[in-house]
């Protein structure tokens, strides 16, 4: 299950890039900040994985629309395959569906109940770390 840091059980991307001194800013992109991720989701017909998210990306404190904001707030709008200007027939908030799909996408293809896992991917550049422990 995908939690918002809780003790050891810990999910964190590390998509933002750095300002080459060790530091980064908190947010890529405050234009592209959304509140209504399910509602996105819903928009775009991306049903199934609204549906995985629900089950399996839960936040802690049982709010898992606020743990979702963040997710897109924090680290999706850092990485550059999802920048607007990479769609040729841009539509409005597409970027954040295409996100989640592809984060549900590496999700399922982690074994993430009987290893701990460290995975590290280059992605445009940027790179996005996944900790997991077995429970």
């Amino acid at each position: 299950m995908m939690e918002r840091n809780r003790g050891s059980n810990v999910v964190d991307q590390y998509s933002r890039p750095d300002n080459c001194d060790g530091t980064y800013e908190q947010f890529c992109d405050m234009s592209r900040q959304y509140s209504n991720i399910t509602q996105i989701l819903q928009a775009q017909g991306k049903d199934d994985t609204l549906n995985y998210m629900m089950k399996y990306f839960k936040d802690y404190k049982g709010d898992d629309e606020s743990f979702w904001e963040h997710e897109w707030n924090k680290h999706g709008t850092c990485m550059s395959t999802f920048e607007t200007k990479c769609y040729m027939n841009y539509m409005p908030q597409q970027e954040v569906g295409d996100y989640f799909t592809k984060l549900v996408e590496l999700f399922k293809g982690l074994n993430t109940y009987k290893v701990g896992v460290y995975l590290v991917l280059s992605l445009s550049g940027y790179r996005l770390r996944l900790y997991l422990d077995p429970r």
